[in-house]
Formats: C-alpha cells, sequence, structure tokens
C-alpha cells in the first residue's frame, strides 16, 4: 500500500514507475527523464481547488445540465469575447464537456457519416484519425509547409477537396508543430469552406501558449465562418488542469440540441467539482496563470538556447509547448533516434514520425518538465548527440 502524501506526489511517482519499466536491451544504470511530458506539471491554481473544496463541502454534488453549468457556461462566452473576439450565446451555442477530448468526440460523431472525408494538416495530433475512424469517415492528409513554420497551404487543401469532403480541421496552435496560423492563412481555408460548404473543426487548446508577439487568431472570428465553425477548447493545458476533464465546445446556433444529446449519452455531463473549478480559474485570480506562463516560457527559452548550443537545429514556432527538433544529422530516422535516446541515455522523446509522414527526421521535447530535469535531459542529449552525430559523418 502507497502512503499518500498530502499533495499526492508520492502516489504519483509510485504510479509512473510502470511507465517507466518499458523493457529495453539495455537500461541505463540513472534516472530517468521524460523530455515528451505533453501534461502541464505545474499544479492547478491554488484558488481553483479552494472552490472546489467549499463546494464538496456543501454536499451538493448532483448532476449538473448535461450542457454544463450555466455559470460557467456564461463565464466561458465572457472569456470568448474578451479574448478571442468570439460572440457565443451560453444557452444555445455553448456545451461543457468532460475535456477537450470529448468535444473531439462529440463534434465528429455528430456531423460526420460514412464515407464522409476530413481534410487534416501532416504532421498533427493523431487521436482525430482514431476518432473520425470510429465514427466512419476518412482522413485526407495534406502535408503543411514545414520550412515556414509548419504553415498550413491552402492550395494543396483546395485540390484535396472531393464531392466527399465534409469538413477541415484545424489545430492553431498546432500539437507537435507550434505552429500558429496567420489570419491571412485562416481567411484563405475559410473561403475554400464557403466555395465548397464545408465544415470546419478548429482546435484552440493551445490558445495561451503563443510566443514571439504573434497573434492567435480564431477561426470563428473571421467574418463569415462562425455558421460553419465547431470551435474546440478547455482547461487542460493553459490551467494545468488535465486531470481535471472538463472542456467545451461552441457551435453554429441549431447545432446544439443534437450535439448535446450526444454529449449526455457519453458522459451525462462534466463533473461537478471539475466545472467548479474552472469556473473559479476563469472568475477568480489571474496572476497564479499569469507567473505559470511566465515560467514556462523560461523553459521555452532555455530548450532552444541548449538545442543550438548542442548543435541541433530546432524547427523554431511561436505556439504551443512542444519543439520539433532535426535529427537527420544523427544518421538515424526518427523511431531509432528515440529509441536509441532511452536506451544508451534514459532520456525519452516523442519520434516525429507518431504524429506523421512528415514527421520523419524530426523529433518532439516539451517544456513541461522541472528545470532541473530539463538540465539533465538536455546534458545527456548533448552526450548522445556527440556521439552519433560523429559516427554518423565517419560513416
Amino acid at each position: 500500500m502507497v502512503q499518500l502524501d498530502a499533495d499526492g506526489s508520492r502516489w504519483l511517482a509510485e504510479r509512473a514507475r510502470p511507465l517507466q519499466g518499458t523493457p529495453l536491451q539495455k537500461r541505463p544504470a540513472q534516472s530517468f527523464i521524460q523530455l515528451s511530458q505533453g501534461t502541464p506539471d505545474l499544479p492547478t491554481p491554488r484558488h481553483a481547488i479552494q472552490a472546489v473544496e467549499e463546494f464538496l463541502n456543501s454536499g451538493t454534488v448532483y448532476y449538473t445540465f448535461h450542457d454544463g453549468m450555466p455559470e460557467l457556461r456564461e463565464a466561458i462566452a465572457r472569456k470568448l469575447r474578451r479574448e478571442n473576439a468570439l460572440d457565443y450565446d451560453p444557452v444555445n451555442e455553448i456545451i461543457v464537456t468532460a475535456g477537450a477530448q470529448e468535444a473531439m468526440f462529440v463534434a465528429l460523431f455528430g456531423t460526420l457519416n460514412d464515407g464522409d472525408e476530413v481534410i487534416v494538416a501532416d504532421p498533427r495530433y493523431r487521436v482525430y484519425d482514431e476518432v473520425i475512424a470510429m465514427v466512419g469517415g476518412r482522413v485526407v492528409s495534406v502535408p503543411v509547409d514545414v520550412e515556414a513554420g509548419f504553415l498550413l497551404q491552402p492550395r494543396l487543401i483546395e485540390a484535396a477537396v472531393t464531392d466527399r469532403t465534409k469538413a477541415i480541421l484545424i489545430i492553431s496552435p498546432d500539437h507537435p508543430s507550434g505552429a500558429v496560423q496567420p489570419r491571412g492563412i485562416l481567411e484563405a481555408v475559410g473561403e475554400i469552406a464557403e466555395r465548397h460548404d464545408l465544415l470546419l473543426y478548429a482546435d484552440e487548446l493551445y490558445e495561451r501558449f503563443v510566443f514571439d508577439g504573434v497573434e492567435h487568431v480564431s477561426v470563428a472570428s473571421i467574418p463569415g465562418l462562425k455558421g460553419r465553425t465547431l470551435t474546440l477548447n478547455g482547461f487542460s493545458k493553459a490551467y494545468s488542469m488535465t486531470g481535471w476533464r472538463v472542456g467545451y465546445l461552441c457551435v453554429p446556433t441549431g447545432m446544439k440540441p443534437a450535439l448535446t444529446a450526444i454529449k449526455h449519452a457519453t458522459s451525462i455531463c462534466a463533473a461537478a467539482p471539475s466545472q467548479v473549478a474552472a469556473l473559479a480559474v476563469l472568475e477568480g485570480p489571474q496572476e497564479p496563470l499569469e507567473a505559470m506562463m511566465r515560467e514556462w516560457s523560461a523553459r521555452r527559452d532555455y530548450i532552444y538556447r541548449r538545442l543550438e548550443e548542442i548543435g541541433i537545429r530546432p524547427l523554431r514556432t511561436p505556439g504551443a509547448y512542444f519543439v520539433l527538433f532535426d535529427v537527420r544529422p544523427s544518421g538515424l530516422s526518427s523511431a531509432e533516434f528515440a529509441k536509441r535516446l532511452m536506451e544508451d541515455e534514459a532520456v525519452r522523446v516523442s519520434p516525429g514520425t507518431a504524429f506523421g509522414v512528415l514527421g520523419e527526421g524530426l523529433a518532439r521535447v516539451s517544456f513541461m518538465s522541472p528545470m532541473p530535469d530539463l538540465e539533465v535531459g538536455f546534458d545527456r542529449l548533448g552526450r548522445f548527440w556527440k556521439r552519433v552525430a560523429a559516427a554518423a559523418a565517419r560513416a
């Protein structure tokens, strides 16, 4: 039996051990360093936890409305107007979900039929492929312009449209590339959607992770596009609330009743305590969130600097909390690079091929690990890189 610490840290450490015990041909006698983590490591803001404690102490933990607490939907609507130039009606156009992942499922299940095609970028977050396949749809993959910062290519999107095309997926800021699609490209993609009467799925979960003075533009804020756009967002990433499982889906007028029925059938409602926490982070003090972003921004700067010092070329982009870097000079494929680094140095990175064909030759790290782990991890990465790059140069 694991003894729980007050903050659960020892329990979490025990639970993580099986993940670190992946069978390997060689197992280094050194601590495991996770550089591919997709989960924010900083704690949920304390005032959100306190709000939940008060709510739980009241003893009234029941189902909420299927589409979420009215207070939370109203707070989301205010946030969208304030930060995204989006005007969504909390009664008729917003559904609170059990995380953005459920928002994805509800949106796809409720709008796709057998054989419908969805145009997606390569590389991309591949869970979309799984859900599209589950609901009978078909993924049509279109390459991005890697050297331009993983930007969408409207001319290739247009060329991919067929009479079975139902929608275009836009993830901005993007996972895994960190691309932030500029207004001009979004307008061009929107024009394609209008010409062919297509839906737009706009995944904006990483919207707060935008750096270097770049503007994040919400797809539905572009004139004429709100009526065909389903906007997916949530609290997991920017608010360090992955385990709370609360997100939201914003939909065109008239679409909400059918999608709410699907949401009800999958989970009835998002967990009431999680909704209380989400309301608290939206309406409460914002200073903890600003402090979190300062920490993450400092780590981002550190990762770019260390990669460049090691002699590895990062593919710099202004969004999300991932960094892709070029492993081709090592002479190894993406998968082999990640495997060898884990075996030799006990450092985990994600192979780019986990996200699509264009991910070959790339690997992904995250700045969601504490600075001491980043320092040790990049020291080991530098050591490993020196060996494999030298071997590749001799070959």
